[in-house]
């Protein structure tokens, strides 16, 4: 009785780890699965997105890619959307008569939270427009589950 109570509380646990996808921060290598997260990962040049917020975060990164057609370049802003667990961190910012676009993501896992940089002071509003959505798009294809 012990042995089918120990089976079913491990097949429990089990249910409820959630899935973690883990991405190429170079958005060049297939994305990798697993139930957990490491400092290993993290030298690999890999960024953990749990596999339940992937569409949230699809679907603020493309809004975001909108966002910069319409922004007026002579204005800074600082947003940040929290999807499970992950936050997208938006900032356009201007100075020295200069417009730059980031956008930072970071992760908590059980052990750790872990940043990442999909867009680092870019001042090319077509080319962020273009990271954006190719990181999008590499989430979309990427990612099945």
């Amino acid at each position: 009785m012990k042995l089918v109570f120990i089976g079913l509380l491990f097949l429990a646990i089990e249910s409820n780890a959630q899935k973690i996808a883990l991405l190429d921060t170079r958005l060049k290598k297939p994305v990798a699965f697993t139930d957990s997260f490491t400092t290993t990962d993290v030298f690999k040049n890999l960024f953990p997105v749990f596999c339940t917020d992937r569409d949230s975060i699809i679907f603020f990164t493309t809004q975001m890619a909108r966002h910069i057609e319409s922004k007026n370049d002579k204005q800074s802003e600082i947003d940040s959307f929290s999807v499970g667990s992950t936050m997208l961190i938006n900032k356009i910012e201007f100075e020295d008569h200069r417009t730059y676009y980031s956008l930072s993501l970071k992760t908590h896992t059980k052990t750790m939270s872990i940043y990442v940089d999909i867009l680092d002071k870019i001042d090319n509003k077509r080319k962020a427009q273009l990271s954006l959505i190719e990181f999008a798009d590499y989430l979309q294809n990427s990612i099945s589950y």
